[in-house]
């Protein structure tokens, strides 16, 4: 039932993601919408960088309405979605183009608190020697929503228009929220209460008695390591995150696949490869050396940025989008599995959803930035250097695993570091 519960609620947070992402990407790009215009849609994704500024209140109050911290921010999060995105059915593009920007950050604030929430209620819900698989779990039933509103999405908006797919996404938005009501009321809450005001709640990443980062905890743990733990999260998936940031417009500008051809083999071959990478990666956390699994993992996931090349060199053949999306998918399945394990067994649980927001902040960070300066690079280098850049960004993440490589985080319940 865990595991199950789990996986529901990663399809309601992995769904709201392509719809203000590639998704809407593809729309723009089918009605004209310049490159730059294309690219500057990822800015939409800031919310998920900032939501540490309120993850403080989510950790301390529940809201209205409903009984039980984490179980009220689900199910508001996930009403608040779905109502955005009725919002977003209704409107044409190009003509409300900035009307939908709008629209879609106010997804994103939804989603992104709602992850905060979920991130929290994972780590208290899941013992940390099961954190692999619950993780594999989560990115599984995340890419599946994402294949959903994202690949499926393309599919039926070539035959029914993006205005009624994304009513359909609202309505699924609902199930959502139906969901999250089945989250247990009574999960501890936490010991240390803060003051009403908003900027007040900010003492919970100070508080004396149990702050996000004490002085014996910097100490004990990252100094003199903490700099560079801090430039890892953010690096490990930036490189990935750079040569992914405008694949929906590659393959139908560059590659010249339909939006049908990038629905059923494109997002589906990507799915299939995520679910094997995610559960891979699960297995190897399980019985594994984090540390050696990290630099593995990530090695592999830079040079699967390789497969795009002939692609982009004029060669446009469906094989090689295969190859290119089954390798892309696969070992950023198994990346994704091993880093939100190494991040979750950073956090404190007196602070969960506050320490693991910023986390995760700091690593989506890179996600944010990727698309406008993905845009400016193409413009200037071409795609085919753009796609060796991007192998070359992976390595100084690497580089820090050898620094970081007596940290305590890595100490783990198996045994296995």
């Amino acid at each position: 039932m865990n595991f199950l519960l789990i996986a529901l609620l990663g399809f309601a947070s992995g769904l709201p993601l392509a719809l203000t992402g590639g998704t809407l990407q593809a729309w723009a790009t089918e009605q004209g919408l310049s490159l730059m215009a294309i690219g500057a849609l990822s800015f939409v994704g800031q919310a998920y960088a900032c939501k540490v500024l309120w993850a403080p209140l989510v950790d301390q109050r529940p809201l209205p309405f409903i009984r039980g911290l984490r179980r009220s921010w689900l199910v508001w999060c996930q009403l608040g979605i779905a109502l955005s995105l009725a919002l977003i059915a209704t409107c044409h593009l190009p003509q409300q183009f900035e009307f939908i920007i709008i629209l879609a950050i106010i997804v994103a604030i939804f989603s992104a608190t709602f992850d905060t929430v979920f991130d929290a209620f994972r780590i208290e819900y899941i013992a940390q020697k099961d954190y692999g698989f619950a993780n594999a779990v989560y990115i599984s039933s995340y890419r599946i929503a994402m294949l959903v509103s994202g690949g499926l999405a393309l599919v039926a908006a070539s035959y029914y228009g993006w205005r009624v797919v994304y009513g359909a996404m609202a309505l699924l938005a609902l199930f959502g929220a139906a969901i999250s009501y089945a989250v247990p009321a009574a999960l501890p809450d936490p010991t240390v209460k803060t003051s009403p005001a908003l900027w007040l709640r900010l003492n919970a990443l100070l508080n004396t008695k149990r702050p996000l980062f004490t002085w014996s905890q910097m100490l004990n743990r990252f100094i003199p390591r903490f700099g560079w733990v801090i430039a890892f999260i953010f690096l490990y998936k930036f490189g990935e995150a750079f040569g992914t940031a405008l694949s929906t417009s590659f393959l139908l500008r560059i590659g010249h696949f339909s939006l049908i051809q990038i629905g059923f083999t494109y997002k589906t071959c990507g799915l299939l490869a995520t679910l094997s990478g995610g559960f891979l990666g699960a297995i190897a956390y399980r019985y594994g050396s984090l540390r050696y699994l990290l630099l593995i993992f990530g090695m592999l996931q830079a040079i699967s940025i390789a497969w795009y090349i002939p692609i982009a060199a004029g060669h446009h053949k469906l094989l090689f989008m295969m190859l290119a999306v089954i390798c892309e998918a696969g070992f950023a399945g198994m990346a994704t599995t091993v880093f939100v394990c190494f991040m979750m067994r950073l956090c404190h649980k007196d602070y969960v959803a506050t320490q693991f927001a910023l986390l995760a902040a700091l690593a989506a960070l890179g996600r944010i930035v990727t698309g406008p300066l993905a845009a400016w690079v193409i413009q200037r280098v071409g795609w085919v250097d753009y796609y060796y850049l991007s192998m070359l960004i992976c390595i100084p993440a690497l580089a820090i695993i050898p620094i970081l490589w007596q940290h305590p985080v890595f100490k783990s319940q198996n045994g296995n570091s």
